[in-house]
């Protein structure tokens, strides 16, 4: 953005912003979120104060937050010195930030794009580089980092075909702040033409993919742990049914539909994973009020091995183990996408080659839902006939298992080496003084 043009946008985000401020006050919305984004005395301003050249990154929410996780392990690797500090526009952004890295890192809700707060937090801040993860155009944001030299990179990067339309109204005004942009680290082809589209220079453009599809890591010694000793689950069925992630009234949905599918050979037995623990006694109601014997994970043990049988339907009301279950599992069906959730993380039972139904309401993975779609690699369902279809298909067609499986487990080891490019891409614009000396083992970036 031209400094010219500057009061004339934030005119119109201060309009925006009003507008915003008369829903959500009408809701009572208004809360510490907004005066942080105020940037206010009392904020976070006092923690900025004694930070030297932080690197500043950027995540807009859930989605953005959990692809961070190996990348922000890697860049505490490199730059040891260097303290990070992250920034999120959402309230489930910032929780999840909180949870995963406040050991790691500084997490605060990034400031409204109006030129006088831009200018004051930037000042104070002061980062030594400004990473911006997917796609997040704040022409303040951009002309302060760029007046003061600060290297800004878009890595992950994406735009959406909605966002698309959106930019291609105004991209004469996007023009000048895309070319402040010192570096778009583009998720894939399509990505990579749509920013050159938008006037980024074409020098500073790379294909480098996908790092959500890099983020998940569990424990080696766990999964061998799980498979050691949780065999009661498929000790009486032919085939496991996990339900991962679950929100009412999914649950309900598949009680119904499996109901009807266990009368067919072969059999499969079913574990319910509701997202909230909280939610196991309403969960357990459901099960018995479809005449099912619940059976609560947490009483299982190798001394306390609880009789089990066709009627018996498996709810895991422990925290922090989903993934390990989603290892044993035949099929996945991944929670909170029939229910307007978001949807959850498809690629936990990818990881382990597992075929994965989901619902069509992923919009926290839309990305991640496109990518499994496009390489035929999980099934969508609508309701309950399509989930009921999907099963069937899947407990009586191995081979289907095995390709749904295969195709999900290639689409994470397709950005295999994303987070390394995208470390050495950091490492070429921060400054040489405050690198940390290591061996250079940099894997060569796929160049256009």
């Amino acid at each position: 953005m031209h400094e010219f043009l500057i009061p004339f946008y934030d005119i119109g985000f201060l309009f925006a912003s009003v507008l915003f401020l008369m829903k959500y006050s009408l809701k009572r919305r208004i809360s510490r979120e907004l005066l942080e984004r105020l940037f206010l005395p009392g904020s976070s301003m006092t923690f900025f104060k004694d930070l030297d050249r932080p690197i500043w990154i950027h995540a807009v929410s859930v989605g953005e937050v959990n692809s961070l996780k190996q990348f922000l392990d890697r860049l505490k690797e490199i730059f040891p010195e260097k303290k990070v500090v992250i920034s999120v526009v959402t309230p489930t952004g910032k929780a999840l930030a909180d949870k995963l890295y406040k050991d790691k890192a500084h997490i605060f809700y990034l400031p409204l794009d109006l030129s006088f707060i831009i200018k004051k937090a930037v000042g104070l801040i002061n980062p030594g580089i400004f990473l911006c993860l997917e796609t997040e155009i704040w022409p303040n944001l951009y002309f302060f980092l760029n007046k003061r030299k600060i290297p800004i990179l878009i890595f992950n990067a994406r735009i959406s075909d909605k966002s698309l339309k959106l930019y291609r109204l105004v991209r004469l005004f996007l023009l000048p702040t895309l070319k402040k942009v010192n570096f778009v680290a583009a998720q894939d082809r399509t990505a990579l033409d749509r920013f050159l589209y938008l006037g980024v220079r074409n020098c500073s453009v790379r294909i480098t993919g996908n790092m959500k599809f890099r983020s998940i890591k569990p424990s080696e010694s766990r999964i061998k742990e799980f498979k050691d000793s949780k065999e009661v689950l498929v000790k009486n069925s032919n085939l496991l049914i996990v339900a991962g992630s679950t929100h009412g009234p999914e649950e309900e949905i598949l009680l119904d539909v499996y109901s009807e599918i266990i009368k067919d050979p072969p059999g499969a037995c079913l574990l319910l994973c509701p997202r909230h623990v909280e939610r196991t006694p309403a969960v357990l109601k459901a099960i018995e009020g479809r005449g099912f014997l619940p059976l609560k994970l947490s009483s299982v043990s190798e001394v306390s091995k609880p009789e089990v049988n066709a009627k018996t339907v498996f709810i895991l009301d422990t925290t922090g183990e989903l993934i390990y279950y989603y290892s044993l599992a035949d099929i996945v069906f991944v929670g909170g996408s029939m229910a307007k959730h978001g949807g959850h993380n498809i690629l936990e039972p990818a990881y382990f080659s597992k075929p994965v139904i989901f619902g069509r309401f992923m919009f926290n993975f839309a990305d991640i839902r496109s990518a499994f779609l496009n390489n035929k690699a999980g099934i969508e369902v609508k309701d309950k006939a399509e989930l009921k279809e999907a099963l069937i298909s899947l407990i009586k067609d191995g081979n289907l298992r095995r390709q749904l499986g295969q195709r999900g487990r290639a689409i994470i080891d397709s950005s295999k080496d994303s987070i390394e490019e995208n470390i050495n891409i950091v490492k070429e614009f921060l400054p040489q003084d405050t690198r940390h000396k290591t061996q250079d083992t940099r894997p060569k970036a796929r160049l256009l």
